[in-house]
């Protein structure tokens, strides 16, 4: 599941001895790349962002290749006591798509080790096609895979996501995303569908819809942010998302964004995001940094 917080921090909702890790270096913004260490509100490409409720505090640092593509994220710190530290590495192809992702809770506890993901494109394009997973636990692996549909607009309008069944191994649908854009190319809703692990017949899940003033967003991922674990659906947005309303759940809920500010490249450096209905007074201040 991806981590909750790279909405909130990005407006990018709250997600065994095998492993396949890459080299630590950057956990303390020192490895190759651009980002992981700035403290300058004034810029344009996004490499850090800090929120604060409480006594909780998570940082999420970004690095980017020469090219300004993503090459890894990393989150550390703690949500009510618990670490939330997770770090994706990307590796891409020449022509700057994905090839593989990795992904590792970093002492958060839990059992899984890593997971492994395989990027798969249409031929000769940047479009995506399908996500391949393979997640390495205690004693154990299982793989879940995402298949990608687009639009005759060229964005993505549909994703559907298959987890392996432990016993028989085959791959069963888990649910069935479909999206909406505005004129702008903002994600507008994410209609969601779930299935009956039994029949695999879809039912009503919940209903995402966001709102957006003229202001841009902190960074824009593009399709990537429908596979990178770290982001959400809404940052292949251009604008800066104010208001995400999500319906038909067990529990609705409303995120609104509030008193902000922003640097002379028309992005945020901080904003305070407020939950309804739970927990009451519930509040999170983030700040974003940019080189």
């Amino acid at each position: 599941m991806k981590n909750f917080f790279s909405f909130l921090a990005f407006i990018i909702c709250l997600s065994s001895c095998q492993k396949e890790l890459v080299d630590p270096a950057g956990e303390n913004g020192t490895g190759s790349g651009s980002g992981g260490g700035s403290n300058n509100s004034n810029g344009d490409l996004l490499v850090k962002g800090v929120s604060i409720t409480g006594a909780d505090t998570t940082i999420i640092n970004l690095k980017w290749d020469s090219n300004k593509r993503l090459s890894q994220y990393l989150s550390t710190g703690r949500t009510n006591g618990i670490a939330t530290n997770s770090r994706t590495d990307i590796t891409r192809e020449s022509n700057g798509n994905i090839k593989k992702m990795i992904n590792s809770p970093m002492g958060a506890g839990g059992s899984f080790d890593s997971t492994v993901s395989y990027v798969y494109y249409q031929p000769g394009t940047s479009k995506l096609s399908y996500v391949k997973d393979i997640n390495y636990a205690v004693g154990f692996t299982f793989s879940d895979s995402a298949l990608i549909t687009y639009n005759a607009a060229g964005k993505i309008s549909v994703k559907e996501i298959y987890f392996e069944n432990f016993i028989t191994g085959a791959m069963m649908k888990q649910s069935k995303s479909s999206y909406t854009y505005d004129a702008q190319g903002n994600l507008i809703t994410n209609t969601t569908l779930t299935a009956d692990p039994n029949t695999g017949i879809y039912a009503p899940g919940f209903v995402i819809t966001n709102s957006y003033d003229s202001h841009l967003a902190p960074a824009s991922f593009g399709d990537e942010a429908f596979i990178v674990r770290g982001l959400s659906e809404e940052s292949v947005s251009a604008n800066h998302l104010i208001k995400k309303v999500q319906t038909g759940s067990a529990l609705d809920i409303t995120l609104t964004m509030s008193q902000f500010q922003f640097n002379s490249y028309n992005r945020p450096t901080a904003e305070v995001i407020a939950f309804t209905p739970v927990p009451p007074g519930y509040t999170l201040k983030v700040t974003y940094y940019y080189q």
